[in-house]
């Protein structure tokens, strides 16, 4: 049924339902509380976003890497909250989202003071605050970046066999398969998968079946994957083949999207650990002769 508006309503029809229509948010960092260590919340890891912590370095030019890194992570909440929000005024987009956040859930952030903040996330259990989360974002799920060559994230797979909020999906993060294929041999081979650094024999059967297998424990919506500007298709590396014969087949035969994060240079600036990365011009034609040759394979970019 059509149903005919005025146009001076349009603006608030647009606003309602912006508002009322639940979110899906297809690319986190985020898990559920199974996952114990690898959740990040509560203040003091909502300031210690890599992004607030470069923009502190900007404003701390006699602050050294080394003395940062060596803080606990309260300590460093506390620099980044004086430094960006209380000594300079927080107009960054990531110094705004932290402004956002706090005043949606209905803190006072005018008296710039983090022991009236800090209680209201000690006190809450973080199941309960996931959900408060969920509610106020009106969000219906999330999608999480599951990076299995990750130790940490591998031994907690092992540990929970399984995710069992449906609020959080799965996404197989390969960057250690197709980048990183031959300094992840080792780990390979020690989790039972037949590989060898030539790709013969039946090492093209085991990548599959470790996407097979890695697919279906972490219940993957899709499989995603960064690469650097220079990234070519084809160009008969290591990397082409595993994406011609194991990753895109197993995508293709499953109707599952890959997503392709590329122009992505890692760590230009080390010292600045997660927020050291930078990007660079991509080549779109790679997209286009990888998209012609899986018509069957969804490709996000």
């Amino acid at each position: 049924m059509t149903q005919t508006i005025a146009g001076s309503t349009i603006p608030q029809t647009v606003e309602s339902i912006v508002q009322k229509t639940p979110v899906v948010d297809i690319h986190t960092h985020l898990y559920s509380a199974g996952f114990r260590d690898l959740l990040l919340w509560g203040i003091d890891e909502l300031l210690n976003y890599h992004y607030l912590q470069a923009e502190t370095f900007r404003f701390q030019p006699d602050l050294a890497y080394q003395t940062f890194w060596q803080m606990t992570k309260t300590e460093q909440a506390d620099l980044i909250w004086k430094t960006l929000f209380v000594d300079h005024s927080p107009i960054s987009e990531a110094c705004r989202g932290v402004i956002t956040v706090l005043n949606t859930l209905g803190l006072d952030t005018t008296e710039k003071d983090l022991g009236m903040i800090r209680p209201y996330f000690a006190e809450k259990p973080v199941e309960e605050f996931i959900d408060r989360v969920f509610e106020i974002a009106n969000v219906k799920y999330v999608v999480m970046t599951n990076n299995i060559f990750d130790e940490v994230e591998y031994a907690a797979w092992q540990q929970i066999g399984s995710n069992s909020d449906r609020r959080f999906k799965g996404s197989l993060r390969v960057d250690g398969l197709v980048n990183q294929y031959v300094e992840n041999l080792p780990k390979l081979r020690q989790w039972g998968y037949d590989v060898n650094e030539e790709l013969s024999g039946n090492s093209i059967a085991e990548i599959q079946r470790f996407l097979e297998e890695w697919i279906e424990k972490t219940e993957s919506v899709y499989v995603n994957c960064t690469f650097t500007p220079d990234f070519a298709y084809p160009d008969g590396s290591v990397r082409t083949k595993i994406l011609e014969q194991g990753v895109l087949p197993v995508l293709e035969a499953r109707k599952l999207g890959f997503s392709m994060m590329v122009g992505v240079y890692r760590q230009v600036n080390p010292q600045l650990q997660a927020g050291g990365d930078s990007v660079g011009k991509s080549d779109i034609r790679a997209l286009e002769r990888l998209a012609y040759a899986f018509p069957g394979v969804q490709f996000l970019a």
